[in-house]
C-alpha cells in the first residue's frame, strides 16, 4: 500500500496545523537543505535554525565561541558577522566537525519553522534522495512535502524535488487520491528529471537557480543536483523543540 503523500507548493499555502500527526520533509534544494544535510554528515554537532539574525545572534550569545559557528545568507550573501554563508561547500568537516552551526536563511529556515507542529520533520533534497525515501518508509501517518520556495514563490528546483520524492512514494497510485498540488509536482517531476543531466538543467533554469548563477555561485547548484552523494537524514529532535535542535537520525 502506498503512503499517504501531500505536497505543499509553499510554506504559505498550508496551515500549521494541517501537519499535526504527520511527518514534514523541509525541502529547499537552493540551498538550506543541501547545507544542512552536507553539514551534518560532515559531522556538525547540531544544527540550530533560527528565524531571524537577531535570534540567531541571542542563540550564539549562550554558547562558547570555540564550540560555534553562525551560518546562513540573506538574499544569496554572507550576513555581516557570520562565519560561513550558504554554500554546502563550506561546511566541510575540517571546518564544522564537532560544532554547533546556529544557522538562518532567507527561505528554508522560515519553512522549517512554520512546520513545527508535524510530529516529526526531517530535511530532504537531491543529495540524501534514497536516504530520505528509507527514512519516510518507516514513518507512521502522512507525509508532508513542504517546499520553502524563493521569496514567497515558487520555485521549480523545490517542486522538481518533491515531485520526484512523491513519485517514489504512492508509486503506481499517483493519480489515485492525490490533490492537485501532488499530481502536479509529480507531473512536472517526471517531464524533467529523467536523467542527472535533466535535473541540473532544472535547476540551473528555476529563479533559485538564477540567482545563484548571478553570485557565481554555479558550484553550488552542481553540487545541489547529485543525487544520492549524502547517505544521511537530519531530522527535528522533537524532545528538545525549545532549542530547535536538527541532527542526524
Amino acid at each position: 500500500m502506498s503512503a499517504e503523500v501531500r505536497v505543499h507548493l509553499l510554506p504559505s499555502l498550508f496551515e500549521p496545523a494541517e501537519l499535526s500527526g504527520g511527518t514534514a520533509v523541509i525541502i529547499d534544494v537552493l540551498r538550506a537543505s543541501t547545507t544542512m544535510i552536507q553539514a551534518l554528515h560532515s559531522d556538525a554537532a547540531r544544527i540550530l535554525p533560527c528565524g531571524s539574525v537577531e535570534e540567531a545572534t541571542l542563540l550564539g550569545a549562550g554558547i562558547p565561541k570555540a564550540q560555534v559557528l553562525f551560518g546562513g545568507e540573506r538574499h544569496g550573501k554572507l550576513i555581516e558577522g557570520f562565519d560561513l554563508d550558504n554554500s554546502p561547500r563550506l561546511y566541510t568537516s575540517e571546518r564544522v566537525g564537532g560544532k554547533t552551526v546556529i544557522f538562518t536563511t532567507t527561505n528554508g529556515t522560515r519553512a522549517l519553522l512554520r512546520a513545527e507542529q508535524a510530529a516529526s520533520i526531517c530535511i530532504g533534497a537531491f543529495v540524501n534522495l534514497s536516504a530520505v525515501e528509507g527514512y519516510l518508509r518507516g514513518q507512521g501517518g502522512p507525509i508532508h512535502l513542504v517546499c520553502a520556495g524563493t521569496d514567497g514563490r515558487l520555485t521549480a528546483e523545490d517542486i522538481l524535488f518533491a515531485g520526484v520524492l512523491a513519485d517514489r512514494l504512492v508509486g503506481d497510485d499517483s493519480s489515485d487520491g492525490c490533490d492537485v498540488s501532488t499530481e502536479m509536482a509529480i507531473d512536472f517531476a517526471r517531464r524533467n528529471a529523467g536523467s542527472a543531466e535533466e535535473i541540473l538543467k532544472t535547476l540551473r533554469r528555476s529563479q533559485g537557480g538564477k540567482n545563484l548563477t548571478a553570485l557565481g555561485m554555479d558550484a553550488d547548484i552542481v553540487f545541489a543536483a547529485d543525487s544520492d552523494r549524502l547517505p544521511v537524514v537530519p531530522v527535528w529532535d522533537a524532545g528538545r523543540r525549545s532549542t530547535r535542535e536538527v541532527r542526524l537520525v
